[in-house]
């Protein structure tokens, strides 16, 4: 075996194949020991992997401070997932003293060497104005080649700046056809956003059976505001013939502990 031989790379790429699972039963803790060999070796990538490791607490007793040191490791030997890894860190404050300047540097590092998730989170910083200038031109020119590779948080992410963000091409219909697509794509907000833009005729012409068709979706796959909102339109017989034991059920399960999503609103992008 490669990594027996001493190849640091490979004893990364047989510690991933632990830690996810694939074509091996899932162990942590050999994927861990199998990324320290590595990183121990020199393998940037395998750094970054024990750091997702201690990060999470996955196969080892969690330590932020330690992952960050792992990340800051990985992102310097050119790893552009650590490079991410320690951007999102700064950016929350997680085993770092939160820093957005520097969590937007390490994001631009990670994007300029091809991390989609860097690129995400860079347009994200820009969009908001977080860690630099507020820019969403900037942002939607980051947000448009993730899309385009198939990333439909990126999807999701320029539908959101072009239905509502802080500039000047704002274009709702461009917004819902960006919405179709991260749906389409697996990307529940996606399907959130779409559903109000068709119960509010937001760039698309009003269907209140479209909508509960797409907040069904979503509540099926746990989006809470999704269930409130469907369980209203229930409550309304709007788009569905009125129920008002399942508007019940849906309210319930929207609001556990009583506690019931604020609005309708489209939801945003955030890193």
């Amino acid at each position: 075996m490669a990594c027996n031989a001493g190849e640091a790379k490979a004893c990364g790429e047989l510690g991933t194949m632990y830690a996810e699972g694939i074509e091996v039963k899932r162990d942590p803790v050999k994927a861990t020991a199998l990324y320290q060999t590595g990183c121990t070796g020199g393998d940037p990538a395998s750094c970054s992997g024990l750091g997702s490791a201690y990060l999470n607490g996955d196969g080892v007793a969690a330590d932020p401070a330690k992952a960050a040191t792992l990340f800051t490791k990985a992102c310097d030997g050119g790893d552009a997932t650590g490079c991410s890894n320690l951007g999102v860190m700064y950016a929350r404050g997680a085993g770092v003293a939160q820093d957005m300047v520097k969590a937007t540097a390490l994001y631009q590092r990670g994007c300029t060497a091809g991390d989609s998730w860097s690129c995400l989170n860079l347009g994200s910083m820009y969009e908001h104005g977080a860690g630099v200038a507020q820019d969403p031109a900037k942002a939607a020119a980051l947000y448009e080649p993730v899309c385009a590779h198939g990333e439909m948080k990126g999807c999701y992410a320029l539908g959101v700046l072009y239905g509502q963000g802080a500039w000047d091409r704002r274009d709702a219909a461009k917004a819902v056809a960006l919405y179709q697509k991260a749906c389409d794509g697996g990307e529940i907000p996606g399907c959130y956003n779409l559903a109000v833009a068709y119960l509010d005729g937001l760039g698309v012409a009003v269907d209140a059976v479209k909508a509960a068709g797409l907040f069904e979706k979503a509540c099926n796959a746990d989006d809470l505001a999704a269930c409130f909102n469907l369980s209203a339109l229930y409550e309304q017989g709007s788009g569905v013939e009125q129920d008002t034991a399942k508007a019940a059920a849906l309210h319930s399960r929207a609001c556990p502990g009583g506690i019931c999503p604020t609005d309708r609103a489209n939801v945003g992008w955030h890193p």
